[in-house]
């Protein structure tokens, strides 16, 4: 069985982080010591169901979104698939306007 305290800690940095706040910042909001905060951070430590519920509502994210650890791993490789899908019809005018179009559709 694998333990889940490294890669939850690193969420929670990630997110931390997404949020602008600071381990002091963030410690304070949750009660806790920061050198509490950094243990758990770094996957030494684990925090009482009521600091989960609390860092969700700090967060504002979905209960589940703080267990996703592999999103960033599947960014990076959406985006290796997306340039490679680029090299192939960079040479293909009609294909690479049906691209741009489809693209620019998605982010209006």
């Amino acid at each position: 069985m694998s333990d889940i305290r490294k890669p939850l800690g690193k969420r929670i940095a990630q997110l931390r982080k997404q949020k602008g706040l600071t381990q002091e910042q963030l410690s304070e909001m949750l009660d806790i010591a920061k050198n509490s905060l950094s243990n758990i951070e770094s996957g030494r430590a684990f925090m009482s169901f009521s600091k989960i519920q609390k860092l969700i509502d700090i967060f504002e994210i979905e209960p589940f979104e703080l267990f996703v650890f592999d999103k960033e791993k599947e960014v990076k490789t959406l985006n290796k698939g997306l340039r490679r899908a680029v090299n192939l019809i960079k040479y293909d005018k009609n294909k690479v306007m049906l691209a741009y179009e489809y693209i620019n559709n998605l982010i209006e």
